[in-house]
């Protein structure tokens, strides 16, 4: 493909977004902005630079060299360009604690990737999907920490570990050990069990018996150091007391919540931030007693929750035939 035909296709899918029409139901003392339209790029997840310089999109679609796969936007500026094409499916996103951009694939034989230096990135990098193959030294595959349906995942506070979730029919929950590269699996009673050739991650759970979820999806950390995990086909949350021997508890299972996707711990407010992927789909926050809902749509499903400050990011997608949008989300004084 050339230059100039990738550059008229990314402006095509990729347009500044000033308009109104976004037709999302608002709770009051809320209100929203529109800040990037994308065209049938599907946008998953959301994450944000430490210094809220940056926000990156995740954008799940199959591979191919001109597929885009990661979305940035400059904050300060509004300048937003296609970072990344060629992943399969990307879904979750993370900084992890050494600050480089990490970005998992959802499909069974789905990889980490690893951007060491995200904001230094040129646009328009390329990953050749079935030769492993990069456009540029600052992109790796993560093959140690496992190849399966990665979704979400996050890394806990003393920043030895991530957790990452497995959307496999039979999701597993995985720990993976940030300095020795190290991949375990959850097992019912045995606690961590070491998995030996993360290639075939999924199998080898499988044959240690690993236990086994409906598919995982949304991961975060409490203040307290557990980590949250979604578990939609049950419309509940799990959390993980990882301190001594594993404990799995029930966090949160609530009528109203009906398939919860992306979480996203609110440190100023001090509540969680729910997507919830029922239609209409909905955005509620949790306060460690009762659900609020946030907004609605009736149309679009809401994903990819960010917090930064006090500042909510999110996407609208699968739109019908508008345009799937990131938009921020602030609390105005007046309810």
């Amino acid at each position: 493909m050339s230059r100039l035909l990738f550059i008229f296709i990314t402006t095509a899918l990729l347009i500044s977004c000033s308009f109104d029409a976004i037709r999302i139901d608002l709770a009051g003392g809320w209100s929203v902005k529109s800040l990037v339209a994308f065209r049938h790029t599907n946008p998953q997840s959301i994450t944000a630079s430490k210094d809220g310089k940056w926000l990156y999109i995740s954008l799940e679609n199959s591979a191919g060299l001109s597929t885009p796969s990661l979305a940035t936007i400059n904050m300060a500026t509004g300048h937003h360009q296609i970072l990344l094409n060629g992943l399969h499916l990307a879904h979750g996103l993370k900084i992890a604690p050494d600050t480089s951009l990490w970005i998992g694939e959802q499909y069974k034989q789905g990889m980490i990737w690893r951007i060491s230096e995200p904001e230094m990135l040129p646009e328009d990098q390329r990953i050749e999907r079935t030769t492993l193959a990069v456009s540029h030294p600052s992109i790796a595959p993560l093959p140690a920490a496992g190849r399966f349906t990665h979704s979400g995942f996050a890394f806990s506070q003393d920043g030895h570990f991530a957790y990452m979730a497995g959307a496999d029919t039979q999701g597993r929950l995985y720990r993976y050990t940030l300095r020795s590269r190290k991949l375990q699996v959850l097992h019912a009673q045995l606690g961590w069990l070491s998995i030996t050739n993360p290639e075939s991650a999924e199998a080898e759970a499988t044959r240690l018996k690993a236990r086994a979820f409906t598919p995982l999806r949304g991961v975060t950390v409490l203040p307290n150091g557990h980590i949250l995990i979604a578990e939609p086909a049950k419309g509940r949350l799990l959390e993980l007391d990882d301190s001594e021997h594993p404990e799995l508890s029930t966090y949160l299972d609530d009528a109203e919540l009906k398939q919860p996707m992306d979480l996203a711990w609110d440190t100023a407010r001090q509540w969680l931030w729910i997507s919830d992927s029922y239609k209409p789909s909905r955005l509620w926050t949790y306060d460690g007693n009762r659900l609020n809902r946030i907004a609605s749509h009736k149309e679009a499903r809401i994903t990819g929750i960010a917090v930064h400050g006090e500042t909510v990011y999110l996407n609208l997608r699968d739109n019908g035939q508008s345009p799937e949008i990131t938009l921020k989300l602030t609390e105005t004084d007046t309810p």
